[in-house]
């Protein structure tokens, strides 16, 4: 028997091994037999250590595993709270706006449940309300109200929690104000004092039935102190316009640059709802000097310059504001600015006779902003629907000047329909609705009157001479400022319809220096001189116009009709077509496209044409052409 020094693994190798070599016989030699042996043993000792290292290299893994995964929850934790702590550094370096803090009351007013929260909320309600019936384009500041019952996490064995560190941080490095009061009650009455930030208290006095009073009398309060702008525009909202402009007045001369900016633009804005247009135009300049970035400046200048008649000025102050709200759309007030921004896209592409477009942007202002805070767009889009020759279209938008319109629409709404009619060649129907308009203007006293003579005025001439009263129009001109548009080409058009040749060129040579940027007179010139025969003056007013305003479909039929008169009718054609791809609710491209295959023979293509165009807006003269070329068609 083999001893078991290498114990029970070693003992069966050993008796496998001489078991293996007993049958081989006494021909093994005996030192072969011993050293093979000790392979065998040396062999098993090899392997038993192999065995052990690859245990130990297992628990060495599993170790190094585990060592690695704690370190990484350190890194992560560490992470975590490096994001945390850069969270709450830039959450509190963007802190602005108002803090209302829960009010100090009389403990038997908590009992039922007029609590210190209570009343902070209430409170932050109030200027939300306030904030909500006031449209302005500058951003009103963020309100909050912070509660007593705020969750709090705890920082494990100390006495501060994440809300005292992020009010510490924004303490130190935010901007806000802090809103604090008390509310006391004594001898059957009460008094609400509200403090905003280190300023004096502001102490209200009534019966305890009148506390929403005196919280909505403390938010007005809180509003004065904090954003004095926005205040004068709530009052003027008001028809406080006396107070209002007092504090525009103090906040143009005494506030901040900024604050001083802004206090010139509403400075301006109440002087324009005074009539003093030209006074206003003054202080927005004013106000730009200052800070040029004010998109309502420049949109308060826009329309001091449109109501003075200066229409060119108006297009470069409309596109200056348009300029001012895309670059700063962020500090706009979220309802108001957008759909601000939406109407003066409509008031620039108004300008440029691009109408279609400019009806899309009107219309979209009253999606933002409904008709309160988009009365001007809901004003302007019957307008710009007529003048794209949508008849139909304008008509249907009237019935959305039905409702409640702020002063600075009124007039601008009582005009539309007579400018749709004007549109639609219906005479009589828009002198009466002009004539109409002229009494609302005139209820709006100095303003009205500015109105009257730069707008309804002037259109009311040019219906009248359209009517054949050349007479009556001269006279209802006469009053109208020389440097504003609209009345310098409605001179031209009555000398031109008088027979003034002269005069009507030298008029509308006028109207054009008033507005070079602006196609509107080449228009008219173009129509006067076609009328008077002159064929390629007419064609090069069309073409200025054409370049001036390539989205507008008059400045092409014009010139179709010259160029028919000049026997040129396949040229002729091709600006008909034109014409009915940009005003496709416009039949009178399709009418003289029709005329012209009719002399052509193309009889079928022609009565395709006419049935089509009759279809779409035209007025009476024109149906009445209409009707002339079916009956040529059918002899």
């Amino acid at each position: 028997m083999k001893s078991d020094w290498d114990g029970a693994g070693n003992m069966g190798l050993d008796i496998a091994l001489d078991e293996a070599l007993d049958a081989e016989g006494d021909d093994v030699d005996p030192s072969a037999r011993a050293l093979m042996l000790k392979q065998v043993r040396m062999l098993d000792l090899q392997m038993r250590h192999l065995r052990r290292e690859t245990r130990e290299q297992g628990v060495k893994f599993l170790r190094e595993r585990l060592h690695a995964a704690f370190e990484l929850t350190i890194g992560i934790g560490v992470l975590l709270l490096v994001a945390l702590t850069a969270s709450l550094l830039w959450s509190a370096s963007q802190a602005d706006g108002l803090v209302i803090k829960a009010f100090a009351v009389p403990p038997d007013m908590a009992t039922r449940g007029i609590t210190g929260s209570v009343l902070a909320s209430r409170l932050s309600d109030g200027l939300g309300e306030i904030e909500s019936v006031t449209s302005s384009v500058r951003a009103g500041g963020a309100v909050r109200a912070t509660q007593r019952q705020e969750v709090k996490v705890q920082i494990p064995e100390t006495t501060i929690s994440i809300s005292d560190v992020d009010a510490l941080l924004r303490d130190w490095l935010g901007r806000e104000t802090i809103v604090t009061g008390e509310l006391v009650q004594e001898e059957g009455r009460i008094s609400l004092t509200v403090r905003v930030g280190d300023r004096p208290g502001t102490t209200l006095y009534g019966a305890p039935v009148e506390l929403d009073l005196l919280i909505r009398r403390a938010a007005e309060q809180v509003l004065a102190q904090t954003e004095p702008y926005r205040y004068a525009v709530y009052l003027s909202a008001q028809n406080k316009q006396d107070e209002a402009l007092a504090v525009a007045e103090g906040l143009a001369l005494n506030g901040s640059p900024t604050d001083r900016a802004w206090g010139f633009a509403m400075w301006s804005r109440l002087l324009a709802s005074r009539g003093d247009f030209a006074g206003a135009a003054t202080k927005a300049r004013r106000s730009l000097e200052l800070d040029p970035g004010i998109a309502a400046t420049h949109d308060n200048l826009a329309a001091a310059h449109r109501a003075l008649g200066r229409d060119q000025e108006a297009l470069t102050a409309s596109q200056a504001a348009l300029t001012a709200m895309r670059r700063e759309h962020r500090g706009l007030d979220r309802i108001s600015g957008p759909s601000r921004l939406a109407t003066m896209e409509g008031r620039v592409l108004e300008a440029r006779g691009d109408f279609g477009a400019a009806a899309e942007s009107y219309a979209r202002a009253m999606r933002i902003g409904g008709l309160s805070r988009a009365a001007q767009a809901a004003a302007s889009l019957p307008r710009v629907l007529a003048m794209d020759h949508d008849i139909s279209g304008a008509r249907r938008a009237l019935d959305d000047l039905r409702g409640t319109l702020p002063e600075d629409a009124i007039i601008d709404a009582a005009m539309a329909p007579a400018l749709v009619e004007m549109q639609a060649g219906a005479w009589p129907a828009a002198e009466r609705l002009l004539r109409k308009a002229e009494m609302t203007a005139l209820m709006f006293g100095d303003a009205g009157i500015v109105v009257r003579r730069t707008q309804v005025a002037p259109h009311l001439a040019y219906v009248m001479a359209m009517r054949g009263d050349l007479e009556g129009a001269r006279t209802m001109i006469a009053a109208s400022p020389a440097d504003c548009y609209v009345c310098a080409r409605v001179r031209a058009v009555i000398a031109g319809l008088s027979g003034d040749r002269k005069g009507a060129e030298q008029a509308f040579a006028a109207a054009v220096a008033l507005a070079p940027d602006l196609a509107t007179a080449h228009i008219d010139w173009a129509r006067a001189r076609l009328s008077a025969g002159d064929v390629e003056g007419a064609i090069a007013q069309a073409r200025k116009a054409a370049a001036l305003a390539p989205a507008w479909s008059d400045p092409l039929v014009i010139w179709g009709e010259a160029l028919a008169r000049k026997g040129d009718r396949e040229g002729a054609a091709r600006k008909f077509a034109s014409a009915a791809v940009l005003s496709p609710r416009w039949g009178l491209p399709l009418l003289r496209q029709a005329q012209i295959m009719n002399a052509q023979g193309r009889r079928v293509q022609a009565a395709r044409l006419l049935a089509s165009a009759r279809r779409l807006s035209l007025t009476t003269a024109q149906l009445a052409e209409l009707a002339a070329e079916q009956a040529r068609l059918s002899s």
